[in-house]
């Protein structure tokens, strides 16, 4: 089983990079990510900024801890790094770039192992399943450009 695995897909988003890029901030993002939600820990109010520090859900009983490392809109990328705790940690980067009147961003995960579980979860992520995965961003961020809606998940 592998520590470390590296996985990244290019979305073509449906929108010029000032709508797009704002969508891959923690806030704005639960424009677009059903059932995204954030707990802000430092700027307390939530203000997204670099060095902003916020928990999500990891599970029953468990959240995760994500730190906000690069936040540049000019040069339209945004980084951060996540501690799952006693299991892994993963770096998520997205560089967009315009292209016409429309929006390439690629996506990528970085997950390094921390314990047997997290072997387990870096072998899990498989390249098929990170492609769906993006596929459902594409296509979430281009309904909410679209509607100004969330395109809800499926269930199962």
């Amino acid at each position: 089983m592998s520590d470390r695995v590296r996985r990244s897909a290019t979305l073509r988003l449906e929108g010029p990079i000032e709508k797009v890029f704002p969508l891959f901030d923690p806030v704005n993002e639960a424009k677009w990510a059903d059932g995204w939600a954030i707990e802000p820990v430092w700027p307390a109010d939530g203000r997204v900024e670099t060095g902003m520090v916020f928990t999500t859900p990891a599970g029953p009983g468990r959240r995760a801890v994500w730190a906000l490392t690069r936040l540049d809109a000019e040069a339209g990328e945004v980084a951060y790094w996540v501690w799952f705790p006693d299991e892994r940690v993963q770096h998520v980067e997205v560089a967009c770039r315009a292209a016409g009147d429309k929006t390439e961003a690629r996506v990528s995960y970085t997950l390094t192992a921390l314990s047997q579980a997290g072997r387990k979860a870096v072998a899990a992520f498989d390249a098929d399943g990170y492609a769906r995965r993006m596929a459902h961003w594409e296509s979430a961020i281009n309904h909410h450009l679209a509607t100004g809606g969330t395109l809800r998940a499926h269930a199962g």
